[in-house]
């Protein structure tokens, strides 16, 4: 665990404190006024494999359960397929050719203005725990979070891709809850739950849960590096891989279930706002590949989202108006009470859809991966980008070393994206390719203003101990070579 002090403290921050500390001031003391914020991220989690998105097999109760009593986001979209720039798109409102960290050897860089930075300076305790090596400090996306313990996530290989981390997590979770109840400032704390990434190792009861009949030898272990999972298996063993993920999925929700559960059981039910989503998906062979990472197809970004407070009353509990994780920057300055920020972002703020129900002015949706790599494809990584428009059709282009392939889906038609119209119309295409290079320079050009640039993370590290262990970390994952 480590203590962060955020780059923007300063005068702000020790205003803000003098001024709840002191009893003839107008800031809330009594902590039912406070505005806490739970961030809540559940790591390759899609929504299709959650009960409250339609899914069968019982994987989610808990998080049906929370569902019923929250607003539930229909269509919302990760705007990278991985958990770096992901999450970073989180914190920060920015896609990630914006805010740069997008590469294993790339951290974040300290230009960038996050969530944590502004609810610091605004007063808040801000903490956080995280599981993921792709969320250790060495990324620096732990700026502006006061606490940031990454002792889950320093776990060295292998045992990264053995350990169970849900119930580590929940009790952190909950022994932060308990202090802080006691404080006379409100909180935004950050959760991260790891245990549905891969490897799928689910504890024995868990695995049986969803396939208790199975009697072959496949396992969920090495997904990102195994050489039988492709495109043609048997059927069977592949049904048990993902009934793998399901339990997965359904130990974390076993674990969530007890966080949210103090939450509803304690005053926080009355000053604290919930949110639940994830940073992206798995993919199981749909279009060739298996793990995450390299594509933007919607088994890898269509991502849940649940937003509770008890402060608000929304207009619907269900929307279906397609959004975007880069959202959630705004969404949560404003459910703290904060006022827009004045340099430009790519999120818009949910609260006026969720209230009264008005639209943000968002024509297309975008996702980038710059670990892009199609299945089959043999040459080294490129940038796989996609672009969705409000008809619901959705462009891919993947481009590297001068070659760019693209493809075309109607998601309305075929969500599953398998059959591709590239080729019914050429002027389309041509169309769609020069709106995904306006958009990348558009976005790059917003870097720019931000003064924001691409940070070396070796450079920063020069060859430590604790940079040689987060590469094996990385290996161990797959991720890096």
């Amino acid at each position: 665990m480590i203590a962060v002090p955020p780059k923007r403290c300063g005068l702000i921050f020790f205003l803000a404190v003098a001024l709840m500390m002191s009893g003839s001031c107008s800031a809330p003391t009594d902590p039912r006024s406070f505005r806490n914020i739970i961030l809540i991220s559940i790591d390759s989690l899609r929504a299709d494999h959650t009960g409250c998105y339609g899914y069968g097999p019982p994987t989610t109760p808990a998080l049906d359960a929370f569902a019923a009593g929250a607003v539930r986001f229909t269509d919302c979209s990760a705007t990278s397929s991985w958990t770096l720039p992901s999450h970073a798109s989180m914190f920060t409102g920015l896609y990630e050719d914006t805010h740069k960290a997008n590469s294993p050897a790339r951290i974040m860089d300290p230009k960038n203005i996050t969530a944590a930075e502004i609810l610091h300076d605004a007063g808040y305790d801000t903490a956080a725990i995280v599981c993921a090596p792709f969320l250790v400090s060495s990324f620096n996306i732990n700026q502006g979070f006061a606490m940031y313990d990454e002792e889950i996530a320093q776990t060295k290989r292998p045992s990264i891709r053995k350990i169970k981390t849900s119930a580590r997590v929940t009790e952190k979770s909950l022994k932060y809850l308990r202090k802080q109840m006691k404080q006379k400032r409100p909180f935004f704390l950050f959760v991260h739950y790891w245990d549905p990434h891969y490897d799928y190792n689910p504890p024995p009861e868990y695995a049986r849960l969803f396939d208790a009949d199975y009697a072959g030898r496949i396992d969920g272990d090495d997904i990102s590096g195994r050489k039988d999972l492709i495109p043609g298996m048997n059927p069977r063993d592949l049904r048990h891989i993902v009934a793998l993920y399901d339990g997965e999925i359904r130990y974390t929700d076993d674990h969530l279930k007890e966080l949210l559960n103090f939450i509803d059981q304690s005053l926080l039910a009355q000053n604290t706002a919930v949110i639940i989503t994830s940073d992206h998906g798995d993919e199981f062979l749909e279009h060739g590949s298996t793990g995450h990472t390299f594509t933007c197809y919607e088994e890898l970004i269509h991502v849940p989202l649940l937003i509770r407070a008890p402060w608000f009353k929304p207009q619907k509990q269900v929307i279906d108006w397609p959004m975007e994780n880069v959202d959630l920057f705004p969404t949560i300055l404003a459910l703290a009470g904060q006022p827009p920020v004045k340099h430009q972002i790519h999120g818009y703020n949910l609260m006026s859809l969720i209230e009264n129900g008005e639209t943000p002015p968002r024509e297309t949706l975008y996702c980038e991966t710059a670990m892009g790599r199609r299945y089959g494809w043999t040459g080294r990584k490129g940038t796989w980008s996609s672009l969705r428009d409000l008809d619901g059709h959705k462009f891919h282009s993947f481009a590297v070393g001068g070659h760019r392939l693209n493809e075309l889906y109607n998601l309305k038609s075929d969500p599953g994206e398998k059959n591709d119209l590239i080729e019914a119309d050429e002027e389309i295409s041509h169309g769609y390719e020069a709106m995904i290079r306006r958009r990348h320079a558009e976005n790059v050009t917003v870097a720019r203003k931000n003064g924001i640039n691409y940070i070396n993370r070796q450079q920063v590290e020069r060859h430590s101990k604790k940079g040689q262990d987060l590469n094996d970390q990385l290996k161990s994952l797959g991720y890096v070579q």
